[in-house]
């Protein structure tokens, strides 16, 4: 199975980065400087820009045709957590704050 990007397709990706880029920086105070909230958004847009890509285009042409939802679920999960654990190590560089701050989360890399 390939999937292939369309032009809605593309025309849908727009729009998403369109609304959610501004919702995003909506909620910053712009008190303390630009790069902060500029920072924060471009990490954001990366990494749910590659994530989505993955998912999509690599793991669901593997799992979905054969039926295997339990393993493109877990794939998911996995990929998810992995992605959310750098994206919150990123926030917390950016914020000039040290990596053992995710302890509060609970995170056993952290320990």
């Amino acid at each position: 199975m390939k999937i292939e990007t369309t032009k809605s397709d593309w025309y849908l990706i727009i729009l998403f980065f369109v609304t959610a880029i501004p919702v995003g920086l909506g909620g910053y105070s712009f008190r303390d400087g630009y790069w902060m909230p500029v920072m924060d958004t471009l990490v954001y847009t990366i990494f749910t820009f590659v994530l989505t890509y993955i998912i999509v285009y690599r793991l669901f042409p593997v799992f979905f045709p054969k039926k295997q939802i339990l393993r493109l679920l877990f794939w998911i999960i996995i990929l998810m957590i992995l992605f959310g654990f750098v994206e919150l190590a990123l926030y917390r560089l950016i914020e000039d704050r040290t990596l053992s701050d995710l302890k509060q989360y609970g995170v056993i890399l952290w320990s």
